[in-house]
């Protein structure tokens, strides 16, 4: 049986942590193939339209949270926001599948007009199973070995080698399992994300690479199963929608302000980025108009309140405990 985050549960311990404010959420990571460190909460919001802007990277780094850029900022557009408070310690710029001088052309470009030096950099297409798409990576590896790279996105362990064997250190699991993701209603490819993220971070472990969860995450708890399933990181896209930080469109729907909120796959997003839906391929993507949920900084302090009362249920004054011998039941 493979799971979904609503098909379990985690039952709590007998806890010496009796305050929330005792629980540290911040995390140190270190990874295998740039040698680099970060230290911070590892929560990353995901780069999709409305979501991953300056804006909501400007508050998330308060918080020592990471967001993932768009990848569809100009130059002169990250030039301007670095210039203006974006902290690249907590911000990964983001490209899809692309030729590697290109990438690193535009890194070279941002990184001698500010004199700052990229941390992260997250490649980011629907299907990561491309070998054109790995050979890419490793290509960009092998000029710059100082970054950290995330890469995604897959869902089995053979997914998550052939990532890793192309030099990245964060690797991204999930298909099929966003909410504005129709990938498995219109092809039928998929895998239910808590085993997914289960069985992909028993191979990453082995390999010495990290995981992000990305794909699923409805809530602060769900927040919770994917790091007892072993995710390092989870990535928000949902959750994060609707803000003012993140410039989406508005309309009134029954009297109220509803802001919209699209999957990158679909048809929405192709017209607004390339024009129009390309007669070869299909919308994986649905748009929906979601109420408006104003400042994003509310949700975050929500959502940190969540982790730290689930770590004082489970017994753990940091959160890399939770994905540390915990158990979990199924409800199914």
């Amino acid at each position: 049986m493979k799971l979904n985050y609503k098909d379990v549960l985690i039952p709590p311990k007998i806890t010496n942590i009796d305050s929330r404010s005792k629980v540290k959420l911040e995390s140190k990571k270190k990874f295998k193939f740039s040698r680099n460190n970060w230290e911070g909460i590892p929560l990353i919001a995901s780069n999709m339209d409305y979501v991953g802007t300056f804006e909501t990277a400007k508050d998330l780094q308060k918080n020592k949270i990471l967001t993932a850029i768009s990848k569809y900022y100009s130059d002169s557009e990250w030039v301007q926001a670095i210039e203006s408070g974006v902290d690249i310690n907590y911000s990964f710029i983001t490209f899809g599948l692309e030729n590697p001088n290109k990438i690193l052309d535009k890194i070279h470009s941002i990184e001698d007009l500010t004199n700052k030096t990229f941390k992260f950099v997250m490649f980011d297409i629907a299907n990561g199973y491309l070998v054109k798409y790995h050979n890419m990576i490793n290509e960009f590896r092998k000029q710059r070995k100082d970054l950290i790279l995330a890469a995604g996105n897959v869902v089995t362990k053979e997914g998550v080698k052939a990532i890793s064997d192309a030099g990245t250190d964060l690797i991204k699991i999930g298909i099929g399992s966003g909410s504005v993701c129709d990938t498995s209603t219109v092809t039928g490819i998929g895998y239910p994300q808590f085993s997914a993220v289960d069985e992909c971070s028993n191979e990453a472990i082995n390999l010495g690479v990290k995981i992000i969860a990305d794909g699923g995450i409805r809530s602060s708890g769900d927040i919770v199963k994917s790091f007892v399933a072993g995710a390092d990181f989870a990535m928000l896209g949902s959750l994060l929608a609707g803000h003012e930080q993140g410039g989406s469109p508005i309309k009134e729907i029954n009297g109220k302000k509803h802001r919209q909120y699209y999957g990158m796959s679909s048809e929405q997003a192709m017209s607004n980025h390339e024009g129009k839906k390309k007669s070869y391929r299909a919308s994986e993507g649905s748009v929906k108009w979601i109420e408006d949920n104003g400042d994003v900084n509310r949700t975050v302090e929500e959502i940190l309140g969540g982790l730290r009362s689930a770590c004082t249920y489970l017994n753990v004054s940091n959160i890399d405990g939770i994905n540390k011998n915990i158990d979990y039941i199924t409800v199914k």
